[in-house]
């Protein structure tokens, strides 16, 4: 029989594991029939492959996101960043790459890298909100998606990112969800559950409209 000291010892590991859950969203954009709103403002969209260029973002975020944007950089993922009076003040990724992290180290494949592609971890500095940089940054990136031949995007918003689902709402993802993935994080185990559309929701129906009106 096992002695005190090792149930002491998985007591202490039990207590310090990490038990966690998330419901993610994901989204399908037809750039088809997608509205895109490209009214020029003071803020300018610049792509980037420079690190040092986003040092404000990083300087806000943390010092993770330096380890994940040299990653993305890395591997391909293009990186576009809204610009007021030469400072970088938010930042959207383009990957059509053949694989993709999406959250929690959760891996969506794309079928096509020349008709589909993924964006990902937008992000505008706290000062510079409510000003329109995201919903710039967004259609630009959008419409240079287009015009480089990519016809689907994809996107994911976590369940409890009730801002992110405001602003995309208002940007015309509405009724574009395909599936659900419920993420589980038991001690040191990632468990991913999806549940599949046949045909795209909307996500109105599927949260509950207070979320974003």
């Amino acid at each position: 029989m096992l002695g005190n000291k090792y149930y002491s010892k998985i007591r202490r590991v039990l207590k310090k594991a990490n038990l966690k859950f998330e419901k993610v969203f994901f989204f399908k954009i037809d750039l088809a029939t997608y509205c895109l709103d490209l009214e020029e403002g003071g803020i300018k969209i610049l792509r980037t492959d420079n690190i040092e260029d986003l040092n404000s973002i990083i300087t806000a975020r943390g010092e993770s996101f330096l380890h994940r944007y040299e990653k993305w950089i890395t591997r391909g993922y293009l990186c576009f960043c809204a610009v007021l009076e030469n400072q970088v003040i938010g930042v959207l990724w383009l990957n059509n790459t053949d694989v993709g992290e999406v959250l929690f180290g959760y891996k969506e494949r794309i079928k096509d890298s020349n008709s589909e592609a993924w964006v990902i971890d937008g992000y505008v500095l706290d000062k510079y909100r409510q000003m329109g940089a995201y919903k710039l940054i967004w259609n630009k990136v959008l419409y240079m998606a287009k015009d480089k031949g990519i016809r689907y995007i994809y996107a994911a918003i976590q369940n409890s990112n009730h801002r992110s689902f405001k602003v995309h709402y208002k940007l015309g993802m509405n009724s574009n969800v395909y599936k659900i993935l419920y993420y589980f994080r038991i001690a040191w185990f990632n468990v991913y559950i999806t549940r599949r559309f046949t045909k795209l929701r909307d996500i109105a129906n599927l949260k509950g409209k207070a979320h974003f009106i």
